[in-house]
């Protein structure tokens, strides 16, 4: 837990900085232009949840954000700070809509 907690502070993160997050994974999730709780079947291959490992790496790898700079450690930090994420190793397709939704729309 102290490697999280350190590496937060590295990169000192906040609202502005998850909102930043949020967005850019967002950004390439909008282009699909479909319903959002379909869009989440990218990360959970049609199933109600993911696991944390299946989300990033969808999301560095098929949406292409690990060539737009994104990092694993930006994606966990993400995932263990944000309160509809950071208390189960699985990520739930309605938390999934609360986290991106307005977002994506």
């Amino acid at each position: 837990m102290f490697d999280v907690v350190k590496a937060a502070q590295e990169l000192h993160y906040n609202k502005e900085w998850e909102t930043d997050v949020v967005m850019r994974i967002s950004r390439k999730l909008a282009s699909l232009n479909c319903d959002i709780e379909l869009i989440f079947g990218i990360f959970s291959q049609g199933q109600r949840n993911c696991t944390k490992e299946d989300f990033k790496h969808c999301a560095l790898n098929r949406l292409n954000l690990k060539k737009d700079g994104m990092t694993e450690r930006e994606l966990d930090l993400l995932l263990m700070g944000n309160q509809y994420t950071g208390d189960s190793n699985v990520i739930e397709r309605e938390d999934f809509v609360c986290l991106f939704g307005d977002s994506i729309i």
